[in-house]
């Protein structure tokens, strides 16, 4: 997908508003905007909701946030943490686009028009130290002086915080980040004795599927390879893999990354998204989430699904010596935070609930990590355009049990 339709893609997931300026510049100024790549800008707060300005004082331009263009083969995520790793030294988590930037220079009877993203993002870690002339601070209130449109991002970043807070599950998080070795071994001794329950757990999905799906969305994807999969078989016209973790999508491998798929970083309990995806998925998650917010978590997924299929772990107190090992090597080993498992009963009981009209399939995998509770929920209101089952290729599904 070529940057161009990255740019209006967004715009349109997200209903992102754009902000125009036009400005004269010098010869050697526009000279060096003739590279045509989208850029981003990333408006960087902390826990104090305090924006980070940088000022180069070399420069009359005021203060700004990281930003650049993106490079050629480079994926928006991959571009946004180079920036700003390259810029401050720090991590972002929560990645939220907020508006489409559009900028006309002028040089005589010439100009060019530049366009990019704005993003906010909750970031971690330290600031790197920065030369003499670099200048950065933390501040509630905004510059009088800001370069370009920076102004204007960080007015529309503050309302989105207000509106949008919720607070993110930074442990969880930092878990991942600091456990990298032990992912890394786990990647290569432990997940390939896992993968003969995922290989069933992707062949079980495949069957609760009811449409052909155009938009795809998959809300915890994790670093699992099924995204690929689907991907193959479907050929939707965009893929959303959204975790809340950077370091856990960086597991992916990359050179099985498809243009299709767009990774986004976004806490599922504050999905941005208002139109509906033929297929979502939410898989593994569920554990995760407060008991308190599981049912409005559910209700809130089904409002962007045409179909919502659900995938969690029965809670492994409650199930196989095989389980209960497992869950603890997860716990200990890796770090994982979720604990809120729920008994196959206590789950079907969060979906009746939720969907009392709807269509719904229940069935409980078992396989050799443990038992798996799945759910299928299908629109009825959009039956006419459902109706019609997903035929897979036989070779297709040949070569996926190969895997």
């Amino acid at each position: 997908m070529k940057n161009r339709d990255i740019i209006n893609l967004y715009q349109k997931l997200y209903n992102l508003p754009k902000i125009t300026s036009k400005e004269k510049v010098d010869f050697d100024f526009f000279r060096l905007c003739r590279v045509n790549n989208p850029f981003v800008v990333i408006c960087i707060y902390n826990a104090q909701n305090k924006f980070l300005f940088l000022r180069d004082i070399d420069k009359n331009i005021g203060w700004e946030f990281p930003g650049g263009h993106i490079q050629e083969e480079e994926t928006i995520e991959e571009a946004i943490n180079r920036i700003v790793l390259k810029e401050t030294g720090l991590l972002v988590d929560e990645l939220r686009p907020i508006c489409i930037v559009q900028n006309i220079f002028e040089y005589q009877d010439k100009k060019i028009i530049l366009e990019g993203i704005a993003f906010i993002s909750l970031a971690s870690g330290r600031l790197v130290p920065k030369p003499e002339n670099i200048k950065s601070v933390f501040s509630d209130k905004i510059p009088p002086k800001m370069a370009y449109q920076n102004k204007d991002i960080v007015k529309i970043a503050k309302c989105k915080i207000q509106e949008e807070f919720t607070q993110i599950p930074c442990n969880e998080i930092e878990s991942v980040r600091k456990r990298s070795f032990f992912y890394f071994l786990h990647h290569c001794l432990i997940k390939p004795i896992g993968s003969l329950a995922s290989h069933k757990i992707h062949r079980e999905f495949l069957k609760l599927v009811k449409i052909n799906p155009e938009s795809i969305i998959d809300v915890s994807c994790g670093d699992d390879k099924m995204v690929f999969d689907l991907e193959k078989i479907y050929k939707p016209k965009f893929f959303i893999a959204n975790d809340i973790s950077w370091k856990t999508i960086s597991f992916i491998n990359k050179k099985k990354r498809s243009s299709r798929i767009i990774f986004t970083n976004h806490n599922v309990l504050t999905l941005p998204f208002q139109d509906k995806f033929d297929l979502t998925i939410f898989k593994n998650t569920l554990h995760h989430i407060h008991p308190s917010e599981q049912y409005d978590l559910v209700k809130k997924l089904k409002k962007i699904s045409k179909q919502l299929i659900i995938i969690d772990i029965e809670d492994p107190h409650h199930s196989t010596f095989l389980a209960r090992l497992w869950h603890w090597y997860y716990t200990f080993f890796l770090g994982d935070q979720g604990n809120n498992f729920l008994p196959y009963s206590d789950f079907q009981k969060i979906i009746k609930k939720n969907f009392p009209d709807q269509e719904v399939e229940f069935r409980l995998i078992r396989t050799i990590k443990c038992r798996y509770c799945f759910a299928s929920i299908l629109d009825k209101s959009n039956s006419k355009e459902v109706e019609l089952k997903v035929h897979l290729k036989n070779e297709n599904l040949k070569n996926l049990r190969k895997k």
